[in-house]
């Protein structure tokens, strides 16, 4: 039982990890706001809205994409390396 749980830890601790739980931070909260600026209730939204919550999200996207590919980011850039 202790190894399940040192196994979990060191997954917790990988960059992939790090950067798949950023993207979907991002992603979520972008979405989120778009529709609070819309308002009108998530079943009412016609395709275009839909095309520009889903474009907000995608931008956000882009900054922790970035993040992943610095060598100088400290969480998970690619050049990031333990001591």
């Amino acid at each position: 039982m202790g190894e399940e749980l040192e196994v979990k830890v060191k997954f917790t601790e990988t960059k992939t990890y790090k950067v798949l739980r950023s993207l979907l931070k991002v992603f979520v909260s972008a979405v989120l706001a778009e529709l609070v600026i819309y308002g009108n209730g998530i079943l009412n939204i016609d395709m275009a809205g839909g095309k520009a919550i889903l474009a907000a999200g995608l931008a956000a996207v882009v900054l922790t994409a970035f993040n992943a590919l610095n060598p100088s980011y400290p969480d998970y850039g690619i050049g990031d390396i333990k001591k």
